[in-house]
């Protein structure tokens, strides 16, 4: 069996050790770089997710997980940085697809408004009891359920760090249509430039 291989363990082990340094530096960055130090263009939201959603469909095809997306009629922008609001969005969705059940569902949903654009992440999983919401943002922290899936606990820091420097606010509910979790993120419009 390849769990007894060295080389193999050795190679996993590289793997998660690159990952983490990997998501460390990025944590790194997005915290020491106040708003508005990097390049910031309008960004459309759909195509974020379209592209998000194509990084985590293999591991969601091998979980016969079905993912979705819903989008407005009317264009959703934000002012920001593409590839950093792509990683946002595939650590959530890499997330959902990790704690939902095998034939379960996972949902992508955007909405705009004149003032703001809400981009929601639901899924069927087991969702995060209410007690450990606030701790699932610090670093390292795994709750309870979390301990039974690979990880290192960085993902949700890493999403509020990018949110907070696109000026948008991150809450984690109850999905009432799906069952599990439910995170929202409300970005203010972007202005035309």
């Amino acid at each position: 069996p390849q769990q007894d291989d060295p080389i193999a363990r050795l190679h996993g082990g590289l793997e998660r050790a690159t990952r983490l340094l990997s998501q460390l530096l990025l944590l790194a960055r997005m915290e020491s770089d106040a708003p508005g130090d990097s390049p910031r263009e309008r960004v459309d939201l759909q195509a974020v997710c379209r592209e998000a959603i194509a990084d985590v469909l293999p591991q969601a095809h091998a979980a016969r997980l079905d993912v979705g997306l819903e989008t407005p009629a009317v264009e959703a922008r934000v002012r920001g940085e593409p590839e950093s609001l792509r990683i946002l969005l595939r650590n959530l969705l890499e997330n959902a697809v990790k704690f939902a059940p095998p034939g379960g569902r996972v949902d992508v949903s955007i909405e705009a408004t004149p003032h703001a654009s809400t981009l929601r992440v639901e899924d069927s999983g087991p969702g995060i009891p209410r007690e450990e919401r606030r701790r699932v943002f610090d670093r390292f922290y795994r709750g309870g359920g979390a301990t039974d899936h690979p990880g290192s606990g960085l993902g949700l820091a890493i999403v509020q760090a990018i949110a907070k420097r696109h000026g948008a606010t991150v809450t984690l509910q109850d999905s009432e249509r799906l069952g599990g979790l439910r995170v929202e993120l409300a970005f203010p419009h972007a202005r035309q430039a």
